[in-house]
């Protein structure tokens, strides 16, 4: 945040909450809005494999997007793709990752 030309990030620390650089950036109510969204939002979940899952439907929708697969075919073949990558990586190693993503998750649905 110290170079606000020249470089970008998003405030997502504690620290960055009461840093005047961040709340300079971005504005006292921004910075306010932040925290109480960061109550009930829960980080990316990076199981193993989640580039490929990432990949394969963004391929899809581009594919769907351009004409050469019919939009209505998206969702199976996606479906069928992501279950061929569970079937290699393992669901029960999925699984337990979930379980410990999970176990830091936001418990809550709306902000206090």
């Amino acid at each position: 945040m110290s170079d606000p030309v020249n470089s970008f990030n998003d405030a997502w620390a504690k620290e960055h909450m009461t840093a005047p650089p961040v709340i300079d950036a971005y504005s006292a109510a921004a910075i306010k809005a932040i925290e109480t969204n960061f109550q009930v939002v829960a980080p990316p979940t990076y199981l193993t494999g989640y580039l490929e899952f990432q990949d394969t439907l963004g391929k899809n929708l581009s594919e769907a997007y351009v004409g050469q697969l019919p939009a209505k075919n998206v969702p199976k073949k996606t479906q069928d793709e992501w279950n061929a990558i569970v079937r290699r990586i393992g669901r029960s190693k999925l699984k337990d990752e979930l379980a410990s993503y999970k176990a830091v998750m936001p418990k809550r649905n709306l902000p206090a």
